[in-house]
């Protein structure tokens, strides 16, 4: 999609200078600037995740008092060593977590000379569980076309009119961009994956892009804005190179 600049001619003669700000914006959008339109409905964004299943040692222990015979808790745990006092609160409650964890070490050769809670390794088995992982989502990369960027100044020198590239960009390989969403001057748009928009002379407040890229995956990137100001200077020797 190409948005055509009602200020045409004249830029042999003349110089823009543009400063584009780029923001995250989140799916939510919770807030919307001054003077900018909300976007018709909120893109569903990022929401991509691999399941594999993994194997593993499932660890069985018992915790009870020394010289007794009643077990107080079975804790099972999918890790080498003792239970930790998560897996401790998790599996027998708050009250024997804080025995537990306010008993002093037991410091006796003979463990049957030691006085409190005992934890006792019952038995381990191979175990299987499913894993999930979060994939990376999909993003929009913006470049500029006729502007070269002044890095000290966070601004772009541009010897004819700017134009905004969107390119949506989808990293799984089984999957791509459908289109690329958004709201330019307050009129929403929808353009390819590759979105070319002309930006035109703003004032000092500029204007607000808003956008984000659907994706064959059934989600979207996160939604971002770009503050666009666009000036006109005097060239000066209308023969310099920029």
């Amino acid at each position: 999609m190409r948005f055509d600049n009602k200020n045409r001619g004249g830029w042999r003669n003349r110089l823009l200078t543009l400063s584009l700000l780029l923001t995250f914006a989140g799916t939510a959008f919770a807030s919307v600037p001054r003077g900018v339109a909300a976007p018709p409905y909120d893109p569903p964004g990022p929401d991509r995740f691999s399941v594999t299943v993994v194997d593993y040692t499932k660890y069985f222990w018992w915790m009870f008092y020394l010289g007794e015979d009643d077990v107080e808790c079975k804790i099972v745990t999918d890790h080498e060593g003792l239970p930790t006092l998560g897996d401790i609160f998790v599996d027998c409650g708050e009250d024997l977590y804080e025995k537990w964890l306010k008993q002093k070490p037991c410091q006796e050769i003979d463990v049957n000379l030691c006085k409190g809670l005992y934890l006792h390794l019952v038995d381990s088995k191979p175990a299987q569980k499913e894993v999930s992982t979060m994939l990376p989502p999909p993003t929009v990369q913006v470049t500029l076309e006729n502007c070269d960027p002044v890095y000290t100044s966070s601004t772009s020198i541009c010897d004819s009119e700017p134009i905004l590239v969107l390119t949506g960009i989808e990293p799984l390989t089984d999957y791509q961009i459908i289109n690329i969403e958004g709201l330019y001057e307050g009129q929403p748009f929808i353009c390819d994956a590759i979105c070319r928009l002309q930006l035109p002379v703003t004032d000092e407040d500029g204007f607000v892009i808003q956008f984000w890229a659907n994706s064959s995956y059934g989600d979207s990137s996160e939604m971002f804005e770009a503050l666009v100001r666009v000036a006109v200077t005097d060239a000066g020797d209308p023969d310099r190179l920029f």
